[in-house]
């Protein structure tokens, strides 16, 4: 990228922030959005696309696309804060269990030496944080759902325009 930016005047670029062989796989990128964006700032890139999940739904897809956004606008802001507001905003009494199990992820990729790509299949990952070992941990946390879904508000759907379902 420092070498493009010696030979053009206006830098736009295409990032890839999922993992495409298996979209709702994990894929524990959280820790490494804000590092990409703010080089890519600090590079002098003018513009960029993230191509996240095409899918609806896909793994923490909305809470990526969430962070993305706030750090195009701001690649200094408070990443973690961001990422908690958001979890107690879509998972209302279940962010904290969510919070630890996505940080049980990254701690795991991250301990396990191997790299994060976006076309590796899961079963690249079965020795790091996909192991038997790990999913036994990430089983073993606190996230069973009794008594969550009487503390979610219920919302009600409003059509966007006449004739919709």
């Amino acid at each position: 990228m420092r070498a493009w930016d010696k030979i053009c005047d206006k830098l736009i670029l295409w990032d890839y922030v999922m993992q495409f062989e298996n979209l709702i796989s994990p894929y524990p990128n959280f820790r490494m959005l804000q590092p990409n964006m703010r080089f890519f700032r600090d590079n002098r890139s003018q513009g960029v696309f993230s191509q996240e999940n095409r899918e609806w739904g896909g793994e923490f897809a909305e809470m990526r696309r969430y962070l993305l956004a706030k750090l195009m606008w701001s690649p200094d802001c408070d990443l973690d804060a961001l990422m908690n507001d958001f979890l107690r905003g879509y998972y209302s009494p279940a962010a904290r269990p969510i919070r630890r199990y996505i940080d049980l992820l990254r701690d795991s990729l991250e301990a396990s030496g191997l790299p994060l790509s976006i076309d590796a299949r899961p079963n690249s990952y079965r020795d790091g944080y996909l192991s038997e070992a790990m999913m036994g941990r990430y089983n073993a946390l606190p996230m069973r759902p009794s008594g969550w879904l009487q503390a979610i508000p219920k919302y009600s759907c409003v059509p966007a325009q006449p004739g919709c379902r």
